[in-house]
């Protein structure tokens, strides 16, 4: 039966003109992550810590220790989210407090907080050296902070800020950070038990100045949908699946996004983010109780390119009123001068018809 599947896959997505690999991973259930330190695709699953190696398309299990720090909690990518800095990844449960890091093989426990479960579907980002993790849903709302990771302390603080208007808290929301800057663009709000509204806004965050930018307003188009797995990558776009199951790429910075071609009958299936490494696009899917590790070249990806469109309309820039004002004065001076120059010319004019 298995065969069968992977037969009709190979099959079908050959007819699409797009060559995705399947590869059914043989631990089951699992959590996936770009492990920038090996420069490798690596999972980990009740049955250890395995990475997938690409000449072969098999897998190898690691020799990895302390992986029982991490299995407290179900090893999945609901459950973690996880980001990459300096040779380190590191690991955030979903909701907030627990932070894990994985190093040379060796996992370890870093905090010394607790599950907040105050901040699900948040936004995990590093910057240089330092791992902040923005909005997510707790207690009946929807957060409107940063949070920072103090080593010192081995805790989680709030990041103040200089802003008089704050955007509304949110979760699954695009965002991207670069330059000391976290962008973020639409996600959900909710309040209470039932209230959900999606968000149209598009601002930035600047980490040095503590102060927030408003860019924009989303494209029609993105607005009300769910950005599906949507996965930052270290290069200056990320990925999602929309209602549609079409992989779509967004590039906040740049202001613009792109959809392609169907190219995977399942990747409506994804349970995993999207991640790029070296030439090729990944993702886990599960079909019925198995799963498999589906990739595709970016290569391939190009050519199934099917629209490119702005991301969001730029907001109109509001001069401040102390602007506003010595810009009128120096008008009236400028119209000013120039009644007394044409004034002094006039008279110049009639002493010489004397």
């Amino acid at each position: 039966m298995k065969l069968l599947k992977i037969l009709f896959f190979i099959g079908l997505t050959t007819a699409l003109k797009a060559q995705v690999v399947s590869s059914e991973l043989p631990f089951g259930a699992s959590l996936l992550f770009k492990n920038s330190a090996n420069q490798s695709l690596e999972f980990l699953s009740d049955q250890g810590h395995f990475q997938f190696v690409y000449k072969t398309g098999l897998f190898r299990k690691l020799p990895s220790k302390g992986l029982e720090t991490i299995c407290s909690n179900p090893l999945s990518n609901t459950t973690y989210f996880y980001v990459n800095t300096f040779n380190k990844t590191y690991f955030l449960l979903n909701g907030g407090g627990e932070l894990y890091s994985l190093s040379k093989d060796q996992f370890l426990r870093e905090d010394q907080s607790f599950a907040h479960k105050n901040q699900f579907g948040g936004h995990f980002f590093s910057d240089f050296d330092k791992l902040y993790y923005y909005g997510g849903y707790g207690l009946f709302r929807s957060k409107d902070f940063f949070i920072y990771y103090n080593w010192p302390t081995s805790d989680w603080q709030i990041v103040l800020n200089d802003s008089k208007e704050i955007p509304k808290g949110r979760m699954n929301a695009l965002y991207e950070a670069r330059d000391s800057k976290i962008y973020i663009a639409g996600g959900i709000h909710a309040s209470g038990t039932d209230q959900v509204t999606y968000l149209k806004d598009v601002f930035a965050f600047d980490l040095k100045e503590k102060r927030y930018l408003n860019m924009g307003v989303l494209n029609p188009a993105l607005q009300s949908i769910d950005f599906n797995w949507f996965t930052p990558s270290t290069l200056d776009f990320g990925l999602f699946i929309n209602k549609d199951s079409e992989l779509v790429r967004v590039s906040i910075t740049n202001n613009k996004y792109v959809t392609y071609q169907k190219f995977d009958a399942f990747l409506s299936k994804t349970i995993s983010p999207l991640e790029i490494l070296k030439d090729s696009l990944y993702y886990i899917v599960k079909i019925d109780s198995s799963h498999y590790l589906n990739r595709i070249s970016l290569k391939d990806l190009g050519a199934l390119k099917k629209q490119e469109a702005l991301l969001f309309t730029k907001a109109e820039k509001n001069t401040p009123l102390i602007y506003q004002i010595l810009f009128g004065i120096a008008i009236v001076i400028i119209v000013y001068f120039l009644f007394r120059v044409f004034a002094f010319v006039d008279l110049v004019k009639k002493k010489k018809e004397r």
